[in-house]
């Protein structure tokens, strides 16, 4: 039996504090490292007993070696038995989009890998030995209760309700960030999130994503690529003009003020002047459902002008 929506759920009191979602994608990343672990995911979804600790110990090594490295738990219901792990890496802009999975036998094997040099070669425009390219898009869901329960609660049905279309690959993900905005979902290989969604909404956010579009921005997070402030802008702009294509918008500079931070950002309809900043929405939510509730704040257009 699913938990009772209520009022002690983080996600349901960010939605009743009209807290912005703007701007809330992991920021600046852009190498996610999808691994698949079996079993049930602590808090902490790698301190799982089925990963080895050589991958463990290496995955603060990659981060440091990788800008914008991102590692996340991956699993999918009924894969239990299969004798090898899923592994992707997953390069989601600015320069390069691409998801390439790698054949390994093991997740020991896994830590033998020199990553830094596949993520040179996809990079590149390359497939590393032992891997291949994933054509079809994919999306991946937060259902990792025990880092949030919202996160179980909202995700499981959104998961579930892609995993029930075609064309697309869905794998169940550890924490994305911000599970007061569950059910969360990421994009492949755009690195579009997406937050507060529901079942419904899966059919034509896939739709749009194979189309190369951004979906409805009243659940879009932010491209993860950029920076908080910069997919702020980049989102302000998208509004302004009404433009939902993925391709063409750039925030090109960033320059922070007393005001807040001003950022140039370039599309397809021109260049904009935006001034952006995190202000208090006025109001107290939980951050997580284990926390006491705490100021809320959010990214708000100050100016946009045509340069």
């Amino acid at each position: 039996m699913g938990l009772p929506v209520a009022n002690d759920f983080c996600a349901q009191a960010s939605i009743e504090l009209e807290e912005p979602i703007i701007g809330t994608a992991a920021a600046l990343t852009s190498v996610w490292l999808g691994v698949e672990v079996r079993g049930v995911w602590p808090r902490s979804a790698f301190d799982c007993g089925t990963v080895p600790d050589t991958l463990r110990s290496q995955l603060p090594m990659w981060a440091a070696a990788l800008p914008g490295f991102r590692p996340q738990a991956l699993r999918r219901p009924g894969r239990e038995h299969c004798p090898e792990p899923a592994v992707f890496v997953a390069l989601t802009g600015p320069d390069c989009d691409a998801v390439v999975r790698l054949d390994v036998p093991s997740l020991e094997a896994l830590a033998e890998i020199d990553l830094p040099s596949v993520v040179e070669t996809i990079r590149a425009g390359g497939v590393p030995q032992g891997g291949r390219r994933v054509e079809e898009p994919a999306v991946w869901v937060c259902v990792h209760g025990k880092r949030d329960r919202c996160c179980a609660k909202f995700g499981v049905p959104v998961y579930e309700a892609a995993a029930a279309l075609d064309g697309v690959d869905v794998w169940q993900t550890s924490h994305l960030g911000g599970h007061r905005f569950a059910a969360t979902l990421l994009c492949l290989p755009t690195g579009l999130c997406y937050g507060r969604l529901k079942a419904d909404d899966v059919e034509p956010l896939v739709r749009n994503h194979t189309q190369g579009r951004v979906h409805d921005l009243t659940l879009f997070r932010g491209r993860t690529c950029w920076s908080a402030p910069g997919q702020a802008a980049v989102h302000f702009v998208r509004a302004h003009v009404g433009e939902m294509a993925l391709e063409g918008f750039v925030p090109a500079s960033e320059v922070e003020t007393s005001a807040g931070v001003r950022v140039r950002v370039e599309c397809p309809r021109g260049t904009f002047d935006v001034l952006v900043e995190k202000r208090p929405v006025g109001g107290e939510a939980p951050p997580s459902c284990e926390k006491p509730p705490a100021p809320v704040a959010g990214w708000f257009q100050a100016e946009l002008q045509s340069v």
